[in-house]
Formats: C-alpha cells, sequence, structure tokens
C-alpha cells in the first residue's frame, strides 16, 4: 500500500509539473502572439509615420526657402525706397538751387533796375531812394531767409535719407537672421517632437521585452530555485521509485553506459594515465622508503626508543659500513691483490674497468642517479631509458633512475 500510496503521490507531482509546464507554455505563447501582434503594428504604421516624417521636412524645406524669399524682398523693397528718397532729395536740392538762380537773376535785375531808377531819381527824391534801400534790404533778407532755410530744409532731408537708409540697412542685415533663427528654431522644436515621440514609439517594445524578460526570469527562479529543494527530492524519489520498479532499466542503463565508455579512446586512456599514475605512486613511495633518509630516520626512532626503554643503541657503524660497501666497490670489478705489481696486468684490468658492465664492449660514460650503482655506455642507457617509466631501475639495485651524469674515465 506504501508504494500504492507513492506512486500515486508522485503521478500527482508529476500532473503538478504538467499543469505549471501547461501555464508557462500558455504565458509564454501569449506573450510571443502579443509581441508579433506589435511588430505586425509598428511595421504597418511604419510607412505612415516616415511619411508624416518627410512631410514635415518638406514643410520645413518649403518654409526656409519663404522665408529666405521674404527676406530678400524686404531687402530689395528697402533699397529701392532708399534710392527713391535719394533721388527726390537730390531733385528738391536741385529745385532749391534753381530757385535761388532765379532769384539771384531777379535780384541783379531788380538791383540794376533800382541802381538806374536811384542814379536817375537821386536828385528828385531822396525819400524814393531810401524806400528803394529798404526795399532792396528786406529783399535780400527774404532772400538770406530763404537760401538758410532751403539748405536747411536739404540738410534735414538728408539726414532723413541717411537714418532712413540706415534702418533699412538694419533691417536688411538683422530681417534675415531672425528669420533664419525662427526657422532654424521652429525646425529644432519640429525634430525634436519627432525624436521624441520616436522615443515613446521604440520604447514601448523594450519595456515590453524588459517585461517578457522580467517575468521569465521570475518564473526561472520561482520554479528552479525556490522549489529546488522540493525538485531534488521529486527527482529522488522518482529515481528510487523507477530502480525498485524495473531493476532491467538500471542494468540496461549501467551496460549502455559502460558500452559507450569503453567505445570512447579518450575513457582508455584516462585509465591507463590513472594506473600509470599509481604505479608511479606506488614506485615514489617504495623509493622513498627505500632511500637512505628514511632508513636513517628509521635507525634514529629506533635508537630514541632503545633509548626510552633503557636498551643498548643500534651499532650503526656497522650498518653505515655495511650500507656503504657497496658503493665504494661496484659490481664486476675485483680489486687487485696488493702483492701483483705487474704493470702489464695492471694495465689490462684498468682497460677492463673502463668498458661498461653490461655489454662489455663500448666504454662506460653515462653515470646512472642517484644510487650510483653502475656506469655504463651510451647506447645501454638509452635502451634503459626507452622501457616504460616504471622500469626504468637500476639492474642492481632496483631502484629508479632519475637522472643521468656524463663521466670521463
Amino acid at each position: 500500500m506504501d508504494l500504492v500510496f507513492l506512486v500515486i503521490n508522485g503521478i500527482g507531482m508529476i500532473l503538478d509539473l504538467l499543469v505549471i509546464l501547461l501555464d508557462v507554455n500558455f504565458f509564454l505563447i501569449s506573450t510571443l502572439v502579443s509581441l508579433l501582434i506589435w511588430l505586425v503594428a509598428f511595421v504597418y504604421n511604419l510607412p505612415n509615420a516616415l511619411i508624416a516624417c518627410v512631410f514635415q521636412c518638406w514643410n520645413g524645406v518649403v518654409l526656409f526657402f519663404l522665408c529666405i524669399a521674404e527676406a530678400m524682398y524686404y531687402l530689395t523693397l528697402s533699397s529701392l525706397h532708399t534710392l527713391v528718397s535719394l533721388l527726390r532729395g537730390f531733385c528738391s536740392s536741385m529745385e532749391s538751387l534753381k530757385v535761388a538762380g532765379h532769384l539771384f537773376n531777379h535780384l541783379t535785375l531788380r538791383s540794376k533796375e533800382i541802381m538806374h531808377r536811384s542814379f536817375w531819381n537821386l536828385v528828385g527824391s531822396g525819400q524814393s531812394l531810401l524806400r528803394q534801400v529798404c526795399e532792396v534790404c528786406a529783399i535780400i533778407m527774404s532772400l538770406v531767409a530763404y537760401f538758410i532755410n532751403s539748405i536747411i530744409n536739404i540738410c534735414l532731408i538728408g539726414t532723413q535719407n541717411l537714418f532712413s537708409l540706415g534702418l533699412a540697412l538694419w533691417e536688411t542685415v538683422v530681417g534675415p537672421f531672425l528669420r533664419v533663427t525662427d526657422i532654424f528654431a521652429t525646425f529644432v522644436a519640429r525634430l525634436s517632437s519627432s525624436a521624441i515621440a520616436m522615443v515613446i514609439l521604440l520604447w514601448t517594445p523594450c519595456q515590453l521585452v524588459f517585461d517578457l524578460l522580467a517575468s521569465v526570469s521570475k518564473s526561472l527562479i520561482n520554479v528552479f530555485f525556490l522549489n529546488l529543494y522540493g525538485l531534488v527530492w521529486l527527482s529522488v524519489i522518482l529515481a528510487a521509485s523507477v530502480l525498485i520498479l524495473n531493476p532491467q532499466l538500471t542494468w540496461t542503463l549501467v551496460n549502455q553506459v559502460s558500452d559507450y565508455l569503453n567505445t570512447m579512446p579518450s575513457y582508455h586512456r584516462l585509465l591507463r594515465d590513472i594506473r600509470r599514475l599509481y604505479q608511479v605512486v606506488l614506485l615514489s613511495l617504495e623509493m622513498i622508503l627505500s632511500s637512505q633518509a628514511w632508513r636513517r630516520l628509521a635507525d634514529w626512532s629506533l635508537q630514541v626508543a632503545s633509548w626510552n626503554t633503557g636498551g643498548p643503541p643500534a651499532h650503526r657503524n656497522d650498518v653505515d659500513a655495511g650500507s656503504a660497501a657497496p658503493r665504494g666497490a661496484p659490481a664486476g670489478q675485483h680489486l687487485p691483490p696488493q702483492g701483483e705489481g705487474d704493470p702489464w696486468l695492471l694495465l689490462k684490468e684498468q682497460e677492463e674497468r673502463k668498458k661498461c658492465v653490461i655489454c662489455q664492449d663500448q666504454t662506460k660514460t653515462v653515470l646512472l642517479l642517484p644510487c650510483r650503482h653502475l656506469c655504463l655506455c651510451q647506447e645501454c642507457t638509452e635502451i634503459l631509458l626507452q622501457q616504460a617509466i616504471y622500469q626504468r631501475n637500476c639492474p642492481l639495485c632496483r631502484q629508479m633512475i632519475l637522472q643521468t651524469l656524463n663521466v670521463y674515465l
């Protein structure tokens, strides 16, 4: 019954997981559909937006050219007004000069006539002479006043024309600049409004994408992180149920995995490397245990133990002498008797000592380290070093060869 309840609970949890996956799928599908609808609407409205932007740009360009034409028109009109004013002033001055000439002629004729009359009437009438003189003075004063008035009018008209010309030139120079600044401000305002509209239009899909990513991340966090403990227990229960209810499936999976690993060359290479590493570790431990330092440490520990127990100390000199004896006399080398003194025998024995102890043919030039037991020739050393790393041992003491040294005898 417990197994049945366990299976039923597992099926219920699987159904809940399927419902959650269906809800997530519905949410993703609905989001994708809304995104596609928005993209279609954006693509559908994009030509209208582009046409509106082009139309606004065209309106701005036409307005710019119209303002330039208006500025040129006002400039031409003000120039014409200035020229007309100058011509009018020149005509007024010419008329004034003409009137002055007529007055001067009239004055000349009048004075001549008066002089004739005065000359002929000088004796007859002093009073008439005085009257004529007063009239002449009055006429002269009126002429002078008229001349001064004409000059003042000419100066005033010229000053007015100069001021009007300066004002027209100022309007001509400043007017186009003001028009251009107004057009530029209008164009910048239109561009800024269009840019703001485009930013708002482009921010909406970005906001939708950010909301979608946030919702998906939240869903994934809620499913895979907050309910991670439940998912782990569910996976463990499902795996245990499968292993208990169907052990044949387990053996099948194990066999398939082992067959797949056996087909991989890297797996065999890894196993071979692991075996070699294990053998290297064993050889290293063996070398450490068989080294002289380890032996000295063991002798020292035994000596300390014997001192603590009150026994006699170990005979270290005998052990050292026994261990140093093989190094002092290498294998295959026999010391000659002390009494022998034949030089030919000594020379022959010396030549034999120089030969390799393995091939007995070449001269030995390579010393094996760290044991220093044998000195071989170059060919024998190369043959020995071509072996596997766990077989590179000294032929005499079976200690691992770590290094070689070239010597000259």
